[in-house]
This record gives structure tokens, C-alpha cells and sequence, in this order.
């Protein structure tokens, strides 16, 4: 049985991604040296959730990378910062789908806010 494939005519955007390696002793982010990643999708559409109190932003978009077509396809990791759309963004969470068949990632679903 086959995995389906997502075309990579579909996957038309772009971001820049800079790992996050830790905190300096001032407490400030420090990050590696930016990369281009090419061939993902982004959905711009903002996730939120809702309770009886409060409304609070759980993404501002959510990135998908396909390891058939996302270069390069790191394991992505949080709190990096991500620059999509000349907009600067963090990392919030990294879902990775492993391949049903192959003992391998498949997949990531990046929340960025």
C-alpha cells in the first residue's frame, strides 16, 4: 500500500528559519545562522481558543513541511524564530508525523504565533 504524495506544485511558500539554541545568561534568545526553506504550505489563518473568560491566540498561522519536497527538512525544534511573509514569528509547536510504513518523519505541522 501506498502513501498518498502531496504535489509539490501545491507547496508554493516559503520562510526563513533560525534554530533555537538557548538562552545567554541575560536571558535573551540566541539562535543559529538563518536558513530558506523552500516547499511548504502555509495557512494563514489564525487558531484560537475560547473559554467562558478569555479568548487567547493559539497560532497566527500553521506551516506544513513534507519530507518528499521540504528543503532542507530539519527536525524542527521550539521556540526557534520563523520569518514568513516579512513577518517575524516563534516557533509555538512542532507536531511530527511519522510515515506509516517506514520508520521515518513524514511530516511536520509547525504552530507559529
Amino acid at each position: 500500500m501506498r502513501l498518498p504524495k502531496i504535489p509539490k506544485n501545491m507547496l508554493v511558500d516559503t520562510f526563513v528559519y533560525e534554530e533555537f539554541i538557548d538562552e545567554d545568561r541575560y536571558g535573551k534568545a540566541t539562535y543559529k545562522a538563518p536558513v530558506l526553506v523552500k516547499y511548504v504550505r502555509i495557512d494563514r489563518t489564525l487558531a484560537f481558543s475560547r473559554d467562558a473568560s478569555e479568548t487567547k491566540i493559539m497560532a497566527n498561522a500553521t506551516i506544513y513541511c513534507y519530507a518528499d519536497h521540504t528543503t532542507p527538512f530539519p527536525a524542527f525544534i521550539e521556540r526557534s524564530k520563523i520569518t514568513y511573509d516579512e513577518k517575524e514569528a516563534i516557533l509555538q509547536s512542532a507536531s511530527s508525523f511519522s510515515h506509516p510504513y517506514r520508520a521515518e518523519t513524514w511530516s511536520y505541522e509547525l504552530k507559529v504565533i
